[in-house]
Formats: C-alpha cells, sequence, structure tokens
C-alpha cells in the first residue's frame, strides 16, 4: 500500500492485542503518532520525510545534526497497521474489512501511494443484499440509469417503499 522506501527510517511499534503498553527503545523521539490506520501511517511518512530533510538541511549549514535518523513511533492497538483499510486472506479468499471511499484524485494520495502496485478497481453503484433465497441487487438509478427497471423489480423493499424514494431522487437529480 506504501510506496517502499518511505518510512524506512521510522520505528513501528505495535501495542499487542493484550493492551500491554509497548515501550519504545528510544530515549527520545521526534513524533509519537497514535493509530495506525492510514492517516497516521500517512502522518509518519509524511512526518519522516520532513525531518530527514530539515536532519539534511541542518546538517549542510552546521546546525545541531546530532541525530542520524528521526525518531518516530506508531502506536496501533491492533496487532497489524492499515486501521479499516485492510484485508484477511483464509483458505484463498481475500475478506476486506470495514469500507472505506478512496478518492484517487487529491494530490497528497497521487503522491504518496503507488496506484500500479495498489490495483485500484471501482466499485459499481448500489449493493447486494443476502436474502434467504440468495443475493438480491440494489442499483442506483441516478447514476446508472440503464438499471432503473432493475431498481424498481428487485425484491428489496415494496413497490410503496420505492414510489416514496422518487421524490427524494428527484430532489437529489435537481
Amino acid at each position: 500500500m506504501i510506496k517502499l522506501g518511505l518510512i524506512s527510517h521510522a520505528l513501528m511499534v505495535l501495542m499487542p492485542s493484550s493492551n500491554a503498553l509497548a515501550t519504545p527503545k528510544c530515549e527520545k523521539l521526534d513524533l509519537c503518532i497514535i493509530g495506525g490506520g492510514a492517516s497516521g501511517l500517512s502522518a509518519a511518512i509524511t512526518s519522516a520525510s520532513s525531518l530527514s530533510a530539515m536532519s539534511s538541511s541542518s546538517a549542510a549549514i552546521n546546525v545541531n545534526s546530532s541525530t542520524a535518523a528521526s525518531k518516530i513511533v506508531v502506536l496501533e492497538a491492533q496487532p497489524t497497521v492499515g486501521g479499516r483499510v485492510s484485508s484477511d486472506i483464509i483458505n484463498g479468499y481475500t475478506f476486506d474489512r470495514g469500507f472505506a471511499v478512496f478518492i484517487d484524485q487529491y494530490p497528497q494520495s497521487k503522491e504518496m501511494f503507488d496506484y500500479e502496485a495498489l490495483q485500484l478497481k471501482p466499485f459499481e453503484p448500489g449493493a447486494m443484499i443476502k436474502r434467504e433465497n440468495g443475493l438480491a441487487r440494489v442499483a442506483d438509478p441516478l447514476r446508472q440509469p440503464g438499471k432503473l427497471i432493475d431498481a424498481i423489480v428487485s425484491p428489496v423493499g415494496s413497490l410503496l417503499d420505492k414510489v416514496k424514494l422518487a421524490p427524494l431522487l428527484l430532489h437529489v437529480r435537481s
């Protein structure tokens, strides 16, 4: 998920799920970040890059450059980092935890993430609903006008429910 090498000079400390406090092996820290989700990891990478740049420029002008590397700690309560953006592979199947909408046009994201390595794929609007007799698709006719009939005949929700949604759909569309 993260470009390799960007966090190589930051120290990652994971707190075991037993809630025992993991103590970093550092006497002095430049930064302590709480949470190893996407935001915490992004903060660590950005901070490490900034501190590294500051250290390099300080060394170039002979200002206090006593630390060779930045000491950044990311504390995470779970046994792995990633927060809600993570997946488990069980018996060859990938199960995503949580749900996150990722907007790939943010300039910061373009700089930080290797989109090609992530192999991002778009989601179709709508949902698959588990019912007693299988799965039923709920389409979004605003973003997929060709699925209007599918939305109307879907077994999810009554016809009256769908009629009640019409004013909202018209309001949102205008």
